[in-house]
């Protein structure tokens, strides 16, 4: 249950009363809300109960009317000494949301205090409380949720392809996260290439940070060209797909590491046996999965698009 204080000046009559009738309102309709007409008594610290009122509720609703922007402005009584805390924690903690500011009587720019006056408002002046939904919505967190953004110019097809429709290029295997060994390349391109009756290739570099540009703002992208990764030895970290560069270089790699076109892990145990102390693990064993993790990559496919790729896009 969300929970907010009631930060409020004690203007005339009916001022007091229709701040008390708010808060009881949004009892009623599940906000458990803190205000010093009920939850302050004689004898009680005041700055403390401002201050814990503040810290501890999940929302401060300040009611903005001319006075309390001179009490605030002018930080005069308990609204300059609340709005000292509040302007300190918004400083601090970057938590602006948390202040929900309401306009009660006159204009917003002679009733909002300073630090507030940018602020996006409820406007609840009168006896109209045609923006109360907005307000219980927003301390409810139950504000609608935009629809998804889309990535433009990716279009899926029917066998789970992505087509991209600025480069023309079909992507195959966009969202699986095994990792392919470089030997092991070879059948697997023959093997979808058979299946499919395409011709499959390897993305270029370029094609690849196209792609990764491209996708940069999208939570869930159509074609994963990076795969956050996790290693017992190695910690985390992302791996992105094979390309033929990356494969040059990967072999380039096999030439100086390989001796007789088989990996020795004993040569270089020596280069682990560092981290594999730190680790409490064997050498040997460090070595050999470096060099698997060196030579596994995701395997993303592509190929031309043809008119008929256009024609079956899948509607979304």
């Amino acid at each position: 249950m969300p929970s907010a204080f009631l930060s409020y000046s004690w203007d005339q009559e009916p001022h007091p009363t229709w701040v008390r009738a708010l808060s009881a309102r949004l009892r009623a309709d599940g906000i458990e809300t803190v205000l010093d007409q009920w939850h302050a008594v004689l004898g009680d610290n005041l700055p403390q109960f401002m201050e814990t009122a503040i810290r501890d509720n999940d929302h401060v609703i300040v009611i903005c009317t001319p006075a309390y922007k001179r009490k605030a402005d002018s930080r005069a009584g308990g609204v300059g000494y609340e709005g000292d805390i509040m302007t300190g924690e918004a400083f601090v903690l970057k938590n602006r949301r948390k202040f929900v500011p309401v306009l009660r009587t006159g204009e917003w720019a002679e009733a909002a205090p300073s630090w507030l006056l940018g602020s996006y408002y409820v406007d609840m002046r009168g006896d109209s409380d045609d923006r109360y939904p907005l307000l219980v919505d927003t301390l409810l967190r139950r504000l609608p949720e935009p629809p998804p953004v889309q990535a433009q110019g990716y279009k899926s097809l029917p066998d789970k392809t992505i087509l991209d429709t600025t480069t023309k290029l079909v992507w195959a295997n966009c969202r699986q996260t095994n990792l392919v060994d470089l030997e092991d390349i070879p059948a697997q391109i023959q093997s979808i290439c058979q299946q499919t009756g395409w011709n499959w290739r390897i993305p270029t570099t370029e094609e690849v940070s196209a792609v990764e540009e491209a996708e940069e703002y999208y939570p869930r992208p159509p074609i994963m060209v990076k795969v956050p990764k996790s290693h017992p030895f190695f910690g985390n970290y992302e791996k992105g797909p094979w390309t033929e560069e990356r494969m040059r270089n990967v072999r380039q790699g096999d030439s100086a590491l390989h001796a007789g076109g088989v990996f020795d892990a004993n040569r270089f145990a020596g280069v682990w046996s560092g981290l594999a102390g730190a680790l409490n693990v064997d050498a040997f064993h460090m070595a050999q999965e470096a060099e698997s993790v060196r030579r596994c990559f995701l395997l993303r496919l592509v190929r031309s698009a043809t008119e008929e790729d256009f024609a079956s896009v899948v509607s979304t």
